[in-house]
C-alpha cells in the first residue's frame, strides 16, 4: 500500500499519528526521505489502523443478532490484530533504526588505515605536537575543513598521543573528517 501524505487528518485518531508528522520534520528532505520510508510507512498503518478500528466498533452494531457484549468482544478482536500489527511495525522499524545508527556509529568512530596518511605523516605530527595545546585542535579542523587528507590523516590515524592531542579529541576529529 502506497502512503498518502496528502490524507485527510480525522477527527477520531490522533494527527501525531498522521504521516505527515514524520514528513514535517525539520530534517526530512530528499537526503532524508529514504532512510525515513519506513517510519512514514509505520506511521501510516497505525493511523490507518486505529480509523479502521474506530469503524469496526460500529459495524457489529447492524447485526441484530449480536448482543452488546458480542458486540465488544467482535470489535476487541479486530482491534488486538490491528494492535498486534501496528506494534510489530514500530518494533521492526526501531530495531532496523537502531542497528543502522550503529553500523553509522562504528563507520565514524572506527580507526582510520594508517596506510591512507601521507609520506610526511610523522613530520606532520611532530608539527602538531610542538604546536600549542590551544592551537592542535584548530590545524587539525583546518585540515579537515580545506580537504587536506594528508595532514588529517596523519594525525587522525595515528595513535593521538604521537599528536599531542587526547583520544576523545582525536575521536571527535575523526567523526568530523568522516
Amino acid at each position: 500500500m502506497a502512503v498518502d501524505l496528502e490524507m485527510e487528518v480525522g477527527t477520531l485518531v490522533t494527527p501525531s499519528l498522521h504521516p505527515q508528522t514524520v514528513a514535517s520534520l525539520e530534517d526530512y528532505d530528499d537526503d532524508t526521505k529514504g532512510e525515513l520510508a519506513q517510519v512514514v510507512t509505520a506511521f501510516d498503518t497505525a493511523y490507518r489502523g486505529i480509523a479502521q478500528v474506530f469503524e469496526a466498533r460500529e459495524k457489529p452494531k447492524t447485526n441484530p443478532s449480536w448482543n452488546e457484549a458480542t458486540q465488544t468482544i467482535m470489535a476487541q478482536e479486530f482491534a488486538d490484530k490491528v494492535f498486534a500489527k501496528v506494534a510489530g511495525g514500530f518494533d521492526k522499524v526501531s530495531r532496523n533504526l537502531t542497528s543502522g545508527i550503529a553500523v553509522l556509529e562504528k563507520e565514524l568512530t572506527g580507526p582510520m588505515d594508517t596506510a591512507a596518511a601521507g609520506r610526511f605523516s610523522r613530520e606532520i605530527r611532530d608539527h602538531v605536537k610542538a604546536l600549542p595545546d590551544s592551537k592542535r585542535t584548530g590545524f587539525v579542523t583546518a585540515a579537515i575543513d580545506r580537504g587536506d587528507f594528508d595532514a588529517a590523516a596523519a594525525v587522525l590515524a595515528a595513535p593521538a598521543y604521537l599528536s599531542g592531542i587526547d583520544t576523545a579529541m582525536q575521536t571527535t576529529l575523526l567523526r568530523m573528517w568522516r
